[in-house]
């Protein structure tokens, strides 16, 4: 009967009265509209296909609205093989699949590392996964698989290897959207119960009731995509259309976890969906953990998802946590530094140690200059100074009040060269290695000889204005 109804509503986009409803499929004749609209409204309610106007009207759910549906999202099945499990963690091998409108492979690789090889031994290696591979060029493996994923929605078998995959590549130096799904999240949506969302073989198994024992890498990875996809369909019948719709499922069970902390469900669905840095703080007002992420709003949701598989960490700062900050950032340096210097400041628990010790690289080397981007508000810039490869500042600057800025521009690049006045050595290496990386895409504001600080005001409004203008 629901899906009759479906149709029916579909042929007559004006919408149709519960009374009407009641009428056609279940028979009604004489009886009151108060009594139809309670019987048409258990059936109807729940699905989320359809919904009722002001005047009380049933209508289809427009998927040409401003939510992409989930069919429209570009999602990609994201299969890894690795460690997770001992202190140096491993990633093996990655395989990417575009999930519509039919499952197509992208991209995988085999990303093992020499030190690997040499524990399991490549003959071992290829009988398990009957896969050919290459431990040479492993680090560039990685970073093609994640440049793949920087415009989709990366969809994992579990939180472990979001997080390996997040940790590996941040560790070369580059970033991983946060804006992802986790198989757990797509069953709870719809509906069915599992005994491990984490396990491909349940998954597999709970979908399309057989089991699926391939060993093939790649065989594997297919299979993760078709779970996606027969996942997705199930959503869809179900009427939920979109990631907003997903939301509203899960919302009860998140609002479970962040019953009685200082924020809400409904502050962090109000968060942007833009780059910054946050923190959350335990009822003492310690930071407990600090984070950048280039999604504000579906970073802090991710970390109260309702999974029985999360770790030991993610459910000590589901418990302790208390109050949280958030500080919105215009571009992935800005939120690079500004973390770096959060976390050195305060040392937060749940923090790794890394956090406070990454970018021991080389200093690339960087020209004296002036970085130059956008601001999270209109009226200024964000201004980055680089001198010697030893100091560096970050600055806000209004270019239409910039009279003070010449001598301040002129004390800090007229550095004694002898001096032994530096910033952080790690936020220099932080810095400058993701300058190097990015040159090619920055406005650089090289600083001249005199190092005169009206000269080279003048140089950042003139390049500014060529690239406003470009």
């Amino acid at each position: 009967m629901l899906e009759q109804i479906i149709k029916h509503l579909e042929q007559h986009p004006d919408g149709v009265s519960s009374l009407e409803l009641a009428k056609e499929f279940l028979k009604f004749k004489d009886t009151q509209s108060s009594f139809a609209h309670l019987t048409i409204s258990s059936i109807l309610s729940k699905n989320k296909r359809v919904y009722m106007d002001d005047d009380g009207r049933w209508h289809i759910k427009d998927n040409s609205s401003s939510c992409k549906s989930l069919e429209q999202l570009p999602l990609t099945a994201t299969f890894i093989i690795g460690d997770t499990g001992t202190k140096n963690r491993y990633i093996h091998y990655v395989s990417l699949w575009k999930i519509f409108p039919e499952p197509q492979h992208l991209y995988g690789e085999w990303t093992v590392d020499d030190d690997f090889l040499q524990t399991i031994g490549r003959k071992e290696l290829r009988s398990i996964y009957d896969h050919p591979f290459s431990a040479s060029g492993w680090q560039q493996n990685l970073l093609d698989a994640v440049s793949h994923l920087r415009l989709t929605v990366p969809v994992y078998l579990c939180a472990s290897h979001h997080n390996l995959l997040k940790s590996t590549v941040a560790a070369l130096g580059v970033s991983l959207t946060d804006d992802s799904i986790h198989m757990c999240e797509l069953f709870q949506c719809a509906g069915i119960e599992i005994d491990d969302p984490e396990n491909l073989n349940c998954c597999y198994k709970a979908l399309f009731g057989k089991t699926c024992n391939d060993q093939n890498a790649f065989r594997q990875s297919q299979v993760f995509a078709e779970c996606i996809r027969e996942l997705v369909r199930i959503l869809l019948e179900r009427g939920i259309y979109s990631r907003e719709d997903m939301d509203d499922l899960l919302k009860e069970s998140r609002k479970s976890l962040i019953s009685g902390k200082e924020f809400s469900y409904d502050q962090i669905c109000d968060l942007p969906s833009d780059r910054g840095v946050f923190g959350f703080k335990d009822k003492n007002g310690k930071f407990l953990y600090i984070g950048k992420t280039d999604n504000l709003k579906r970073k802090i949701i991710s970390f109260f998802r309702d999974n029985n598989t999360n770790s030991a960490k993610l459910q000590y700062l589901q418990e302790y946590s208390h109050s949280l900050i958030t500080h919105q950032c215009a571009s992935e340096l800005e939120a690079l530094l500004f973390e770096h210097r959060l976390v050195l400041k305060h040392s937060p628990q749940l923090n790794s140690k890394k956090d406070l010790s990454q970018g021991k690289d080389p200093i690339a080397k960087i020209e004296d200059c002036v970085i130059v981007m956008s601001h999270t508000r209109t009226d200024l810039l964000m201004t980055f100074w680089f001198c010697r490869n030893k100091r560096i500042k970050i600055k806000s600057i209004d270019l239409k009040h910039s009279e003070k800025l010449n001598a301040e521009l002129e004390d800090f690049f007229n550095l004694d060269i002898k001096s032994t006045e530096s910033s952080d050595p790690v936020e220099m290496s932080l810095a400058c290695n993701w300058i190097h990386r990015n040159k090619e895409q920055l406005l650089m504001v090289p600083i001249n000889e005199t190092r005169d600080g009206s000269e080279i005001l003048e140089s950042i409004k003139f390049y500014w204005n060529l690239r406003l203008n470009n």
